[in-house]
């Protein structure tokens, strides 16, 4: 089977969406040695990485046999979506697209499987308003908004199957389009291998810090984890400071502000964007992970926690519950104070860190990508057949 995969974000900062497509993809890729897979990238987007980066996970891609890395070259990605993608697909013979990023090709005839993350950017598309003296910046939203708009009303639609990563974001989806009931299967992430690869979780006297991860969106939440980690006694604070990592430099000035406001720059450091290694050393020494979302598809760090036996302060946002089962302390997104006394407890208690510790490493093993290959693979297999019939 000759199988097209957009791989677009593997050349884009690895967080998130991407590390998902770099994981699915050579997981995939590894499982079916039978099978082509053509990754589709563009090498010319604005939001790349720079090419010395990126091509360190290239190299790892071309090393495997089954696996055909074709740059398709694009200033705008609506042209490259419905235009040059179907070109390449039909050139390449291929049997099934796969476009894992909340992204559906509208113009191909072949089978179509793509996966949606979350129902988040539907939910709040919003016209643009109206602004005379931003007339070309306005013309181009409305044109983004359609796009968008067409994406859900008609892209879904024309999908043989959709692809969704929790319990949550398919219930999501289908209560705003009840006609993908029938076509929709949730699959969890796996962890990343540098997370699935370690060895048991440090001892509480080993760990060092409160972590956070420094996503900026009004959905992640970081000012209210802020505000609750500020609210602690002095002594926890100084015993573990927070470490936030992970910050888009545009938005470092907006984190400088707020823990400036909250007089805590002697117990807090701000971090950019690290690579994976040192990601992975942050959590593992980390006494709690702060991570109290408004909403999210899935929830990345959740899992990472887990892997390292990281107890974690949730929000209640559905899809967190549904992962933690359990093992994890939260409380509502905008309870400052109940993310503060949820974080108190884990910090003050022994016994309970090490129950909680123990409760989350055990978890872990639940989030594998063997078993989500194996569940997406059942998925392209009877799609295909279907449609060969």
């Amino acid at each position: 089977m000759n199988i097209a995969i957009d791989g677009r974000t593997i050349c884009q900062k690895q967080r998130g969406m991407p590390i998902y497509c770099d994981n699915l993809i050579w997981f995939l890729a590894l499982s079916r040695p039978a099978d082509q897979f053509y990754i589709l990238i563009n090498s010319v987007f604005e939001h790349n990485e720079p090419k010395n980066d990126y091509d360190r996970r290239l190299s790892r891609f071309r090393a495997l046999a089954n696996i055909h890395i074709v740059d398709i070259p694009s200033d705008g990605f609506m042209l490259w979506e419905q235009w040059l993608l179907p070109r390449a697909v039909k050139r390449l013979g291929i049997d099934l697209l796969h476009m894992p990023a909340n992204r559906i090709c509208l113009t191909t005839r072949v089978p179509q499987i793509a996966t949606m993350h979350d129902a988040m950017e539907w939910k709040g598309l919003q016209f643009p308003k109206f602004a005379l003296s931003k007339m070309r910046g306005w013309v181009y939203s409305v044109r983004k908004y359609l796009y968008v708009y067409l994406q859900y009303t008609v892209g879904l639609k024309r999908l043989k199957h959709i692809v969704t990563i929790s319990g949550y974001s398919q219930a999501d989806i289908v209560a705003s389009f009840p006609a993908t009931r029938d076509k929709i299967s949730y699959v969890y992430h796996g962890l990343p291998e540098m997370f699935a690869n370690l060895s048991e979780p440090l001892p509480l006297a080993a760990r060092k810090h409160v972590l956070m991860l420094g996503g900026e969106s009004s959905h992640k939440n970081p000012h209210n984890m802020i505000l609750a980690y500020a609210s602690l006694p002095l002594a926890l604070r100084e015993q573990y400071p927070l470490v936030i990592v992970g910050i888009n430099p545009v938005h470092l000035d907006r984190f400088t502000r707020w823990i400036t406001e909250q007089a805590i720059t002697d117990t807090c450091q701000l971090m950019t964007w690290v690579d994976e290694e040192a990601l992975v050393d942050y959590f593992v020494h980390a006494t709690a992970l702060l991570f109290a979302s408004v909403e999210e598809g899935f929830g990345f760090p959740l899992i990472q926690a887990m892997a390292t036996g990281t107890p974690t302060v949730l929000s209640n946002a559905a899809v967190l519950l549904e992962l933690s089962q359990g093992a994890c302390e939260h409380a509502a997104h905008n309870d400052v104070a109940g993310l503060a006394a949820a974080l108190q407890t884990l910090l003050s208690e022994p016994g309970y860190w090490i129950q909680k510790s123990a409760q989350m490493y055990q978890h872990s093993h639940a989030f594998t990508w063997d078993s989500s290959i194996t569940k997406l693979s059942s998925i392209y297999a009877h799609k295909v057949l279907c449609h060969a019939e």
